[in-house]
């Protein structure tokens, strides 16, 4: 967080200073070019400037000009990751060959992980992609801390991989006491997903199994399997599937997912010869 200019004593100021969070520290950073009070500033579309403008000098006067504050910034490719996948870290606004390590804690805290070190260019820039979450990190919030000798830097990612769930249910509709082929699929939200259990209910009919292992479907993040439900009952009914993860790597599907099986009662037409004059029953 930047603190720029405002007033001491009624007298403009035209110095800044930097507080940051994961320190509680705070620490005094370059002057402005002219002091300020009542500026306004904001951050620009480019990574790492911040503006600063307006405001009024010693005198009263408006000032209608404004100043770019550089600060060093670190950022990773994606907000969340499957165990195994590299994360890419790059960050800009580093002094030129300034060594920046890049620490890694959990929230909540499981394991520790080893700081990684990347070397700023010649324009700043940072990059490194020498970390990957393991199999215990799911679910876990990661703050990425660069330090180097002159700045510091922070940004969190998350080890997360949540799961949706649909089915589907053929054929559609159905005759009374006829089975129908149910899918549950599986759709993970980064990666593939190899294994865990659908679990299914319906208030009226059984299922066989009651339960199926995921097989891969061939489509990269997603995964399903298959029953046969037989409806005991007529008129619509809801057939829900829960995915149940079997390690760590991914969520358990939150909810129920459902879907509407119509079922409709069914006849057997048969053919009888029938005498002219006679009676059938």
């Amino acid at each position: 967080m930047l603190i720029v200019g405002g007033a001491s004593a009624g007298v403009p100021l035209a110095s800044a200073e930097l507080y940051t969070p994961w320190t509680g520290g705070i620490s005094a950073t370059g002057l402005m070019a002219s002091a300020r009070a009542s500026a306004t500033g904001g951050a620009v579309s480019h990574d790492g400037l911040l503006l600063v403008a307006g405001g009024k000098n010693a005198s009263g006067t408006t000032l209608a000009s404004g100043e770019l504050y550089g600060f060093a910034t670190v950022k990773t490719d994606q907000a969340d990751y499957t165990p195994g996948s590299v994360v890419t870290i790059t960050g800009s606004g580093w002094q030129p060959g300034e060594t920046v390590s890049l620490s890694f804690l959990e929230s909540p805290y499981y394991d520790s992980h080893p700081s990684v070190i990347a070397v700023a260019d010649a324009n700043g820039n940072i990059f490194n992609n020498q970390f990957s979450p393991d199999i215990n990190d799911s679910s876990i919030l990661f703050y990425l801390t660069a330090a180097g000798s002159v700045s510091q830097a922070q940004t969190t990612f998350h080890d997360t991989n949540t799961t949706t769930t649909s089915v589907s249910c053929s054929p559609n509709p159905i005759h009374y006491g006829s089975p129908a082929t149910c899918t549950g699929t599986v759709t993970s939200s980064t990666g593939s997903i190899d294994n865990g259990v659908v679990q299914w209910s319906s208030p009226s009919g059984t299922f066989n199994p009651t339960s199926c292992t995921l097989a891969r479907t061939g489509v990269g993040n997603q995964t399903g399997c298959s029953v046969t439900f037989t409806p005991t009952s007529l008129g619509s009914l809801i057939i829900t599937a829960n995915f149940f993860a079997s390690n760590n790597g991914h969520l358990t599907s939150i909810g129920s997912q459902t879907t509407t099986l119509i079922v409709t009662a069914g006849f057997t037409a048969t053919s009888q010869s029938i005498v002219y004059g006679t009676n059938t029953v």
